[in-house]
C-alpha cells in the first residue's frame, strides 16, 4: 500500500500512549515514552492509535528503516515496516506483528554471544500472546547466519517458519525451524577436546526442532549429511549418510558436546553410508555400507537391515533378503572400529585389530 498520508495522530492519542515523534532534517523517529522500542529513519508514514486497546497501527518506509525492541531483544533493518505495536503501562512497547519488506534483517540477541541472524526479502513476526514466544514466517528465500558460538553456521531455504523462545528481556533461542524447499545447512561443533568438526544437510524441506540437550533433524525427503572432522591423531575424517527420509539426532549445536557428532538416526532408504579417514598405519581407508532402511544408537551402533552390502578394507559383501543385516560401529569421530555382517544365510563378522584401538 502506497503511503498517502504524512501524519495520521491527535494529540489525544499521543497523551494516551506516551509517543514521542521527533522529525529533523532527514528523517522521523518513532519511539517509546521509556526509550525500549524506536523505529528510526523514517521518510514515509501512515500510523493510528487506539488508546482503548493500547495498540498502534503502522505502516513506515524508510531508507532503509532502522528498529529496535529491547523487551523482545531483537533490532532489524528494512525497506518497510506495517502491522500492530502494542503499548505498555510503563512507557514500554513492542511489536504485536509486523510485516518487513525490502531487503530484511532481523538480528536476534544482537549483543549475546549465541546471536543470530535471519535475512530475506519479507518476513512477518508475531508476538505470542503470553509473550514467552514469537514465529516469524519467511515466504521468499531465507538465511539464517549465526553470529557467534550458537547456532548453526548458515542455513539457507526457499521459505520456512522460524519459533523464537524466551520471555520478554531475556535471550531467545531458536526453538524451532520448518524449511521448504532447496535447503543447504552448514554448522560447526565442538567436543569436549576443542576438536572442530563441520556438518552439512542438503535436502528438499526440513524440520529443525531444538530438543533441550539434543536437536533432532527430521527430513520427508531424500537427503545427504555430511561430517568432516579429524581423529584423535588429527587425520581427516569424514561420514556421509544418504537416504529417502528419516531423522538424525545430534547433540545441543549451541554448546561444545562430549561423544559423537551423530546421536541417534533413524533413516529410511535405500541408504548409503561412506566412511572415509585413515588406519593405525596412516593409509586411507573408505568402507560403504548400504541397506533397506538404517538406525544408529546412543553406542554408535549402526544397523543396516534388507538387501545389505559393505565395501572396504579388501572386503565386498552383498546379502539379498529382508532379513539381512550388517552393522558398523563408530567411535567419537564417527570413525569405523568394527563392522560385519548378521542373518542367514551368510554371516561375515570382522574383528578389531589385535592390538584392541579397533583400527583408530
Amino acid at each position: 500500500m502506497k503511503l498517502k498520508f504524512p501524519l495520521l495522530i491527535s494529540c489525544l492519542i499521543v497523551s494516551s500512549i506516551g509517543l514521542v515523534v521527533a522529525q529533523n532534517k532527514t528523517n522521523i523517529s518513532f519511539k517509546s515514552k521509556s526509550g525500549d522500542f524506536a523505529i528510526e529513519n523514517i521518510s514515509e508514514q501512515l500510523f493510528e492509535g487506539d488508546p482503548s486497546t493500547n495498540s498502534v497501527d503502522f505502516e513506515f518506509s524508510g531508507n532503509p528503516l532502522q528498529g529496535r525492541s529491547a523487551s523482545q531483544n531483537l533490532t532489524f533493518t528494512s525497506a518497510k515496516a506495517e502491522g500492530k505495536i502494542r503499548s505498555e503501562k510503563n512507557g514500554k512497547m513492542y511489536l504485536l506483528t509486523a510485516t518487513l519488506s525490502g531487503g530484511v534483517t532481523l538480528n536476534q540477541n544482537p549483543k549475546a554471544d549465541e546471536s543470530f541472524t535471519l535475512k530475506s526479502q519479507s518476513l512477518t513476526i508475531t508476538e505470542a500472546a503470553d509473550r514467552k514466544s514469537a514465529t516469524v514466517k519467511i515466504p521468499s528465500s531465507l538465511t539464517i547466519t549465526a553470529n557467534g558460538g550458537g547456532f548453526p553456521g548458515n542455513i539457507t531455504a526457499a521459505s520456512g517458519t522460524v519459533l523464537l523462545s524466551g520471555p520478554p528481556d531475556k535471550d531467545r533461542t531458536l526453538d524451532k525451524a520448518t524449511l521448504s524447499g532447496a535447503v543447504n545447512a552448514n554448522f560447526t561443533q565442538t567436543d569436549s577436546k576443542k576438536k572442530k568438526s563441520l556438518s552439512n544437510i542438503q535436502t528438499v524441506g526440513l524440520t529443525m526442532d531444538q530438543q533441550g540437550p539434543s536437536t533432532l533433524f527430521q527430513f520427508g525427503n531424500k537427503f545427504t549429511y555430511t561430517r568432516t572432522g579429524v581423529d584423535e591423531k588429527g587425520n581427516p575424517t569424514k561420514a556421509t549418510f544418504t537416504g529417502l527420509g528419516g531423522n538424525i539426532v545430534t547433540p545441543d549445536i549451541t554448546k561444545a558436546s562430549k561423544g559423537r557428532p551423530v546421536s541417534s538416526a533413524n533413516i529410511s532408504g535405500p541408504v548409503v553410508m561412506t566412511f572415509e579417514g585413515k588406519n593405525s598405519d596412516g593409509e586411507d581407508v573408505t568402507i560403504t555400507a548400504k541397506g533397506d532402511k538404517a538406525t544408529m544408537d546412543a553406542s554408535g551402533q549402526i544397523l543396516l537391515t534388507g538387501n545389505v552390502s559393505i565395501v572396504g578394507s579388501g572386503l565386498d559383501y552383498q546379502s539379498e533378503g529382508s532379513a539381512q543385516t550388517i552393522f558398523v560401529v563408530v567411535n567419537d569421530d564417527m570413525k569405523p572400529i568394527r563392522y560385519g555382517a548378521r542373518g542367514n544365510p551368510a554371516k561375515v563378522n570382522i574383528k578389531p585389530t589385535k592390538d584392541g584401538d579397533g583400527g583408530k
